[in-house]
């Protein structure tokens, strides 16, 4: 099965997630295929604009946790050599980015997410940092990615609290621009990629530039979550916090 589909149609450039069973979660292999996308993006289609979605009720999950390699792995590794990279590389894209996001957009989810440049979502959407229900770190660039759009105070308090936004709650705090019925997400995400894609994109690629370069840390906060994921991946509430999100159960923390 294809993890990841890709479809490039008069200058757009598709790339759907494909594991609805799996809440479009993201393994090695749907890893290795999306960065395959991004491959074919740099270096033989040269769209115009690029959609990123998800087949099913769900964006994308994260990181699958039942993946044998990164159970065999670091976290902090897991990021480094799969995630952190392919976060780098939507944000270098030179290409306008639309994600259209349905449902769940946690963890590596989030941070494809808010790597694009614009974001219409469903009313359904959820943006936040479950994390803390795992005793981890939000990670994925999550930390500058959020602060970037919707300030200090409400990302402290979605990482501390791990409450959800849902679509319109997300775009009245910034995180996203657009939010639309379930049932007409995949058609304006359609609309809105359609006119970017008609628009001077060698302009927009100069924008793009000159945005990011007002957020320089990127690379360095992928880092330090990174590190951060490995300082308390033994830690007692790491345990607890996976135990209980396999056994459907609240965990109890004890701060060690």
């Amino acid at each position: 099965m294809t993890n990841v589909l890709t479809e490039c149609v008069d200058g757009r450039f598709r790339i759907t997630l494909n594991r609805p069973q799996k809440r479009n979660a993201l393994d090695t292999k749907a890893v290795a295929q999306f960065s395959e996308a991004l491959d074919a993006i740099d270096q033989h289609e040269r769209p115009r604009v690029v959609l990123i979605e998800g087949i099913g009720p769900a964006f994308c999950a994260g990181r699958d946790l039942a993946d044998p390699a990164f159970e065999q792995m670091a976290p902090g590794d897991a990021l480094r050599e799969y995630f952190n990279p392919l976060v780098e590389r939507i944000l270098g894209l030179s290409v306008p980015t639309v994600a259209a996001v349905r449902g769940p957009a946690l963890g590596a989810g989030l941070g494809i997410a808010l790597a694009c440049d614009v974001m219409v979502v469903s009313e359904n959407a959820r943006f936040g940092s479950p994390f803390g229900r795992l005793g981890g770190v939000l990670d994925c660039g999550g930390h500058v990615l959020l602060h970037e759009r919707i300030g200090p105070a409400l990302t402290r308090d979605l990482i501390l609290t791990g409450r959800l936004l849902d679509g319109h709650e997300a775009v009245a705090a910034g995180i996203a621009t657009r939010c639309v019925a379930d049932d007409i997400l995949a058609e304006t995400a359609e609309q809105i990629a359609n006119q970017i894609g008609h628009g001077p994109t060698a302009a927009f690629a100069q924008s793009k530039a000159i945005l990011r370069a007002l957020s320089p840390l990127v690379h360095e906060v992928l880092e330090l979550e990174a590190c951060a994921q490995d300082a308390v991946a033994d830690t007692d509430d790491v345990a607890e916090g996976l135990a209980a999100f396999r056994e459907r159960r609240d965990p109890t923390f004890e701060g060690r």
